[in-house]
């Protein structure tokens, strides 16, 4: 179906279809790495399915910033490129949401938390990210269901010697397992589950 272009406007919160070229990825985005395997899967499960979970923009002047959704918007804008005709990739479904300045590195940072392919030199940069831009840490640990500790513990590897940094890179997080939104819990213990 056609879509229409949207103009920025701060106040909209509804699900749109955005023209690629209107897109501008983070500077800031804690996703450092982008597999080329697992690049090459999205995009191939982009063309057979088609783009199954929005990305999630703030207005910036005359463009949009991506909050979340990085991987899923450049595997988008390389269909694009490479299938210059095709209808289907010339926008992209996004939620346009109000975020304040010094909210959008935890705002990227919550996005990406979970997701097994981020690792904890990552966390750790968007984690200074937000605190560089005026969260506390009390605000930044509430805002991702944190304990404070979490995040001294991110602020400090931040600051740890770069072969320490270089070794975390290897190491992934464990993410939590979900099922319908909701976090999976032991039946029996009450404990997060983790994948």
């Amino acid at each position: 179906p056609a879509t229409e272009a949207v103009s920025p406007s701060p106040q909209q919160t509804a699900l749109v279809h955005l023209p690629i070229e209107s897109i501008v990825p983070s500077r800031a985005n804690p996703h450092i790495t982008l597999d080329p395997e697992a690049m090459t899967a999205l995009k191939k499960s982009i063309e057979k399915n088609g783009l199954l979970q929005p990305i999630a923009v703030r207005v910036v002047g005359e463009t949009y910033e991506i909050l979340g959704g990085h991987r899923r918007y450049f595997a988008m804008r390389e269909l694009a490129r490479e299938f210059p005709n095709d209808a289907r990739f010339t926008t992209i479904p996004a939620l346009v949401v109000d975020v304040i300045d010094n909210r959008v590195a935890a705002a990227r940072l919550a996005e990406n938390i979970n997701r097994a392919d981020l690792n904890a030199l990552e966390v750790a940069e968007g984690v200074a990210d937000a605190l560089e831009n005026g969260m506390t840490e009390e605000e930044l640990a509430e805002s991702l269901g944190w304990g404070r500790r979490n995040v001294y513990r991110y602020k400090a590897f931040h600051t740890a010697p770069a072969w320490l940094k270089a070794f975390a890179t290897e190491v992934q997080n464990p993410v939590k397992r979900m099922k319908d939104g909701e976090t999976v819990r032991d039946e029996r213990t009450g404990a997060i589950k983790y994948d």
